[in-house]
């Protein structure tokens, strides 16, 4: 962000549990950069909470704007057989061991975001429009019997998750908006982490999904969203995911893309839908529309240039 009006000054906002508020100083281009925050260690260090996501994005303030800032906490971490809590900013609670000898699950990593409207993500689901960005909180690590894993990250399109249950958070479902999974009293479950959707539980012995991260407001320039093991539409699993925010597909109003395979994703199976173009745009990466889906594309006089094929099966 910019602060004084001196170009290039940096402004910190650390976690305090409760929101912080930012007024701009002057009219311009300021940088938002948030973390989500990381998912409690289990019994040893070696099985950590999943990684907090990161998500970028460059904003058009005038004087006087006022942002509202909460930054996730980190999942708690319990050394007995009482679940820990979940970070501040939805992050879910870790599930109580049913075995005293056994450690109750740790608690997610709460989300991160700014906003132009006051309170915790979770409150603002009937007014998505002022969320200006997210980064998801990671899910909590696990101890369980035999079964050791360090928790899922958080961030991204969709979340980390395990692959033995369908646990991610993406960009329309998870356990809820801004509010994470909290887990089942009888199992050693980690909490999952908070995000603009919130992860899910897994079943007992498995780990928790992190919380989604989100980018998509129209007032975000040059951004994009960091997950660590995060999924991608295309590829599968990558270390390091960097995802563009420029969209140029929409569903109706309220449904924004920037790649046809997201697009896909987001369209039921035998469903009939138009999928309008709404700039022009660089198609570089292999394409997918499902031949299962009666979609028409109206390119309403924009240009697509295609360097990878688009394809229909």
């Amino acid at each position: 962000t910019s602060d004084g009006c001196t170009n290039g000054t940096v402004k910190n906002f650390d976690y305090t549990g409760n929101e912080e508020t930012f007024s701009a100083p002057c009219s311009g281009k300021y940088k938002l950069e948030v973390w989500g925050a990381q998912g409690g260690y289990a019994r040893y260090s070696s099985y950590i909470g999943g990684y907090g996501g990161y998500s970028k994005g460059e904003i058009e303030l005038t004087s006087g704007e006022i942002l509202y800032i909460n930054v996730g906490g980190k999942g708690g971490s319990t050394t007995n057989n009482i679940g820990a809590t979940g970070g501040y900013n939805g992050g879910g609670s870790g599930g109580k061991s049913y075995n005293s000898s056994y450690k109750g699950g740790q608690g997610g990593g709460g989300a991160t975001h700014i906003a132009t409207h006051t309170g915790l993500l979770s409150t603002l689901e009937n007014n998505k429009s002022s969320v200006l960005i997210v980064a998801g909180g990671g899910s909590g690590g696990i101890y369980y019997e035999s079964t050791r894993y360090s928790g899922n990250s958080g961030g991204g399109y969709i979340s980390g998750y395990t692959e033995y249950y369908p646990s991610s958070a993406t960009q329309t479902s998870g356990y809820a908006f801004g509010t994470a999974d909290t887990s089942e009293t009888s199992y050693s479950h980690a909490g999952a982490g908070g995000g603009w959707y919130g992860g899910l539980n897994a079943i007992p012995s498995k780990i928790s999904g992190g919380g989604s991260g989100y980018i998509g407001n129209d007032r975000l320039s040059e951004a994009y969203m960091y997950g660590y093991n995060v999924e991608t539409p295309v590829e599968g699993w990558v270390s390091n995911y960097l995802v563009s925010k420029k969209t140029f597909l929409k569903i109706g109003e309220n449904k924004k893309y920037a790649s046809f395979n997201d697009a896909d994703i987001g369209i039921d199976e035998n469903s009939t839908v138009e999928l309008d173009v709404t700039s022009d745009a660089d198609v570089s990466e292999e394409s997918i529309l499902s031949s299962n889906k009666n979609i028409t594309l109206d390119l309403n006089g924009f240009t697509l240039n295609f360097t990878q094929p688009l394809y229909n099966y």
